[in-house]
């Protein structure tokens, strides 16, 4: 038993002292798949877990910086987002007594982005790569669900979503484990009739992805 341990151990220890190899001016492209916890900042609700999908390309500096480029797709979306007539009276005060019941209750927000991020990566040893950026989203579509009835938000938030993302990604031979944190640097809202159903939200998200990457040159 003894040994077998030691067998095991000693198999572990080889496999994570396998650092990847980062030579100057390498490039390499990929594709990561995984899920995405996205929420609205200051919202509460339930968030919803969904797919993301992006494609990479890398390239690195020396055996121990990189720079990376990413283009993707993202959705943020809560569920069971309570709004009771006394706050749709408060932030609607020239709303009939009807329309206020009636806009009452539970909200459901979904945003897509499709996004464009940019990585400045440190590798580590143990095949283990740190990193932060900037990430610039593009609004694909965004809506809010009440009572069974649709209401876009193309018109009343930004187009554009710029956050800063930090991670860290653990490499073995062609695939990639990610795990990622970002939030949002600018309030959603633009109109005021937005800016009193979101205040000041921000997206923010936690996504953890499984890649595939070959090596160019």
């Amino acid at each position: 038993m003894k040994k077998i341990l030691y067998t095991l151990l000693l198999s572990i220890f080889g496999v994570m002292s396998m650092s990847a190899q980062h030579n100057p001016w390498d490039i390499s492209l990929g594709g990561k798949l995984g899920a995405n916890y996205g929420t609205l900042t200051t919202l509460k609700g339930d968030p919803v877990i969904t797919p993301t999908i992006a494609a990479t390309i890398e390239m690195s500096f020396s055996n121990k910086w990189g720079m990376a480029m990413e283009v993707g797709y993202k959705r943020y979306a809560l569920k069971n987002v309570n709004m009771p007539a006394e706050t749709i009276a408060d932030k609607f005060p020239s709303m009939s007594l009807g329309d206020v019941i009636y806009n009452a209750g539970s909200y459901d927000y979904s945003i897509d982005y499709i996004d464009v991020n940019y990585f400045l990566k440190y590798y580590t040893k143990y095949n283990l790569n740190l990193y932060a950026g900037l990430k610039m989203g593009r609004m694909l579509h965004g809506k809010v669900e009440h009572k069974g009835e649709n209401t876009s938000l193309r018109k009343n938030i930004h187009h554009g979503n710029f956050s800063v993302p930090i991670g860290a990604e653990y490499e073995y031979k062609n695939y990639t484990f990610d795990v990622r944190y970002e939030m949002g640097i600018q309030h959603l809202a633009i109109k005021e009739k937005a800016k009193k159903m979101l205040g000041s939200a921000r997206t923010s998200s936690l996504t953890f992805t499984v890649g595939y990457r070959f090596q160019l040159m």
